[in-house]
């Protein structure tokens, strides 16, 4: 499969589960109560903006993560070690 078709598809995963779950029928209603959030405010934000910006921000976030896990396995690794460090 063409690498940027699963990044794409990766990059649509956050949106799909951000979808159900901020759905009014499942946890919507309550996250608007918790956050202080209406229709009125929700309408008038910038849609488009929100949501492209989100896929492109998941769409890094699966790049940056194949760029650590298969490419560069060791770097994490490095990461461990050097949180460990600090936390002395």
């Amino acid at each position: 499969m063409n690498a940027l078709l699963v990044y794409v598809l990766a990059a649509l995963i956050p949106t799909i589960i951000g979808m159900i779950y901020y759905n009014p029928k499942v946890m919507g209603g309550i996250w608007m109560d918790a956050s202080g959030m209406t229709e009125k405010k929700i309408q008038s934000g910038n849609m488009p903006l929100i949501f492209g910006l989100s896929f492109v921000l998941a769409f890094l976030l699966s790049w940056s993560m194949t760029y650590v896990l298969y490419i560069k396995p060791n770097s994490i690794h490095f990461l461990w070690i050097s949180l460990r460090l600090k936390r002395r």
